[in-house]
């Protein structure tokens, strides 16, 4: 979770370069139903909209592609 709020609060650090390895496919995303509802939740705050610059709409924009090229796990850690 906390990968994801870091990379949205700033592009200079390690956990933006991170998602952006995930999104240009150099790493797998590995992602559950529940953690991507938790992510929405936690990245659409107030105050992380405000420290990242974005729009609920843009965040959106942002975590649709992360969903879409995650790799689902369950609860047993089964894939796709």
């Amino acid at each position: 979770m906390a990968t994801m709020v870091a990379a949205i609060r700033s592009a200079a650090g390690a956990s933006y370069k991170l998602l952006e390895a995930g999104l240009t496919r150099r790493v797998t995303l590995l992602a559950s139903v529940p953690m991507m509802f938790e992510y929405q939740a936690v990245m659409t705050r107030p105050e992380h909209l405000a420290t990242s610059g974005l729009t609920v709409d843009e965040e959106k924009q942002l975590r649709a592609p992360a969903t879409a090229l995650a790799s689902r796990r369950g609860p047993q850690g089964g894939g796709k």
